[in-house]
C-alpha cells in the first residue's frame, strides 16, 4: 500500500513538471442572440515558476444533457507569450474584461501588459467573433498620457442599452497626483470622447460603477471621496445617494465578469462595496433604483469575491468568498453555506448559476467546475485541473487513490475510511452521469481496495476518456479523476 502511494505521488510530481500549469483568473458568461450560453475563461499557462508564460482566453460553447452542462466546443481566442523572472519581476498580458456588440460580431477586450514590479498598462483591442484570433494590428484605445505615466489603469468596461461603451480610465504619475476620466464610444471603439458635465468639463476623479439597463441617462458614479452618486441626465449633474460611514464605493472589483451592479428589475439593485471597518467587500442592496442603500448583514463570508442572481427568481442569490459559495432565498436577508465549502489552496474566481435551477458553474484558479442540483461536483469537460482534488471537501477525511492512472483495462481504487457506516463507491462520466456502482454497503473504518474493470452497470465496455470516482460515507465524500486509455 505505501509503495503504491509513493509511486502515485511520484507520477503526479513528474506530471506537474512535464505539463504546463494553468492559473485561471476570470470567467465571463455570455448569452448570445440565439439564447445559447458561452463562457469565456481567461488564464495564464506556464511551464514552471521561472520561465515562459502564455496569457490565453478560451471561448467555451456550453450544451446540456439532461440539464447538466458540458462543453460542446472550446476555441482558443488568443495566446500571447510573456516571461516570468521572479515574483516581483515579470512581463505578460492578460484579459481583464470585455463586451460584445448586439450582433455578436465584435469583441472589445481590456488586456493588461505588466512590465517590472511597478509598471502596468491597459489597452483595449477589438476582434471579430468570426475570426477571433485576428486582433487589430495595434490597440484601438490608449490615451496620450502613456509616455509620462508608469501606470495606466482601465477599471471597467460597460455597455448600455443603446450599445454605447464606457470605460473608467486612470493614469498615475508615480506620485499622489492621479487623474481619472470616463470615456465613451458610440461606434464600438472607432472613436472615443470624455463624458462632460453641464459646464462641458470632463468628469474627473470619478469611477463609473454602472449604467441602468433600461435608461442610459441613469448612471452611478463613485467619487474619490468614497461616496456613491447618481445621475439622471447622463452625467451632466450628479446627486449624492450613499455616504455610509466606513463604506468605500470607489474601490473596485467586478462582481461577476464585467458587472459592478446587478439589476434584477422593479427598482431592485445589488452591488459591491468595500468596508473599511471590516477590511473586506460587502453586498449592498437598493429597492428604489439606487437612491437608498443598505448592507446585507446576513452575508458572513470572508469578504465578497463574486455574486450571481437567478434572473427567473431575483430573491435567490449566490455569493462567494474565496472558498465558499453561499445561497440566499430571501433577497439576501440570510445566507447558508450548504452549497459549497472547500478550504483549499485554489480560490473561487467566479460563478454562473443556470437560471431556474440549483446548478452552478464556478471557476477556481485550478479549473472550471459544475455543482449540480443533486449535489454532484465535477470538472467541466475540457478544463482538467492541475492536480487530484477533493471536490466536495466538506469533511476531507476520506483518503483515496487509483493505480494505475491512466489505466487499461482496469484500475485499483485504494481508500481509507475514517469511521464505520454505509459506504458507496461510484464512477461517473464527465457529464455527471452515473456509470458504475462498485459498492453500496456497510463498511468498517480503515483501508479498503476495489477494482474497476472499465465496464458500466450494464456490463458494457466504457469508451476511453476522463471519469470521476466518488466515495461517500455518512456526511463525508471525496471525488477524484481517473483516465481510461485505449
Amino acid at each position: 500500500m505505501k509503495y503504491k502511494l509513493a509511486v502515485i505521488i511520484s507520477i503526479l510530481l513528474i506530471t506537474n513538471y512535464i505539463f504546463a500549469i494553468k492559473n485561471y483568473s476570470k470567467i465571463f458568461p455570455v448569452i448570445d442572440n440565439s439564447g445559447s450560453l458561452e463562457i469565456y475563461v481567461a488564464y495564464c499557462e506556464y511551464e514552471n515558476q521561472i520561465g515562459n508564460w502564455e496569457a490565453k482566453l478560451d471561448k467555451l460553447n456550453i450544451s446540456f444533457d439532461e440539464e447538466l452542462p458540458y462543453i460542446s466546443e472550446m476555441i482558443n481566442c488568443y495566446s500571447i507569450p510573456g516571461y516570468y523572472y521572479n515574483q516581483y519581476n515579470f512581463r505578460s498580458y492578460g484579459t481583464r474584461s470585455f463586451v460584445k456588440d448586439q450582433n455578436d460580431d465584435l469583441l472589445l477586450l481590456i488586456k493588461r501588459y505588466y512590465d517590472e514590479p511597478i509598471s502596468y498598462y491597459d489597452f483595449i483591442y477589438r476582434a471579430t467573433t468570426n475570426d477571433i484570433n485576428q486582433f487589430t494590428e495595434d490597440y484601438i484605445f490608449f490615451p496620450e498620457q502613456f509616455v509620462t505615466s508608469p501606470r495606466n489603469y482601465i477599471h471597467n468596461i460597460i455597455k448600455d442599452c443603446e450599445e454605447i461603451i464606457y470605460i473608467s480610465y486612470e493614469h498615475e504619475y508615480g506620485g499622489p497626483a492621479n487623474d481619472q476620466f470616463i470615456y465613451q464610444t458610440e461606434d464600438f471603439g472607432k472613436t472615443w470622447g470624455k463624458i462632460l458635465d453641464s459646464n462641458h468639463v470632463a468628469l474627473t476623479n470619478m469611477l463609473l460603477k454602472d449604467v441602468h439597463p433600461d435608461d442610459n441617462n441613469i448612471m452611478y458614479f463613485a467619487k474619490d471621496d468614497g461616496y456613491l452618486y447618481r445621475s439622471n441626465d447622463h452625467g451632466l449633474t450628479t446627486t449624492l445617494v450613499d455616504s455610509t460611514n466606513g463604506m468605500d464605493w470607489y474601490e473596485h472589483i467586478a462582481l461577476n465578469g464585467n458587472k459592478d451592479f446587478i439589476f434584477p428589475g422593479n427598482g431592485l439593485i445589488y452591488a459591491n462595496c468595500y468596508s473599511e471597518i471590516n477590511n473586506c467587500w460587502k453586498i449592498m442592496k437598493s429597492t428604489d433604483d439606487g437612491y437608498n442603500w443598505t448592507v446585507l448583514s446576513g452575508f458572513s463570508g470572508y469578504g465578497l469575491s463574486c455574486l450571481n442572481i437567478d434572473t427567473l427568481n431575483p430573491g435567490v442569490l449566490y455569493a462567494c468568498d474565496n472558498y465558499q459559495i453561499f445561497k440566499s432565498v430571501d433577497y439576501g436577508a440570510s445566507f447558508t453555506t450548504s452549497v459549497y465549502n472547500n478550504q483549499s489552496i485554489a480560490p473561487i474566481k467566479g460563478i454562473y448559476q443556470i437560471d431556474g435551477t440549483d446548478t452552478i458553474i464556478f471557476l477556481k484558479t485550478n479549473g472550471l467546475y459544475v455543482y449540480s442540483s443533486s449535489g454532484q461536483i465535477y470538472p467541466l469537460d475540457g478544463m482538467v485541473p492541475n492536480e487530484d482534488y477533493e471536490m466536495e471537501g466538506f469533511f476531507p477525511t476520506i483518503e483515496a487513490s487509483a493505480f494505475p492512472n491512466p489505466f487499461n483495462p482496469e484500475t485499483t481504487i485504494n481508500y481509507i475510511l475514517p469511521e464505520d457506516g454505509i459506504t458507496s463507491v461510484q464512477v461517473y462520466n464527465i457529464k455527471g452521469q452515473l456509470v458504475k456502482t462498485l459498492i453500496s454497503e456497510f463498511s468498517n473504518s480503515g483501508e479498503h481496495t476495489i477494482i474497476w474493470n472499465g465496464e458500466s452497470n450494464n456490463e458494457r465496455k466504457c469508451p476511453s476518456g476522463l471519469y470521476l470516482y466518488q466515495i461517500k460515507q455518512n456526511n463525508n465524500s471525496i471525488t477524484k479523476k481517473i483516465i481510461l486509455a485505449k
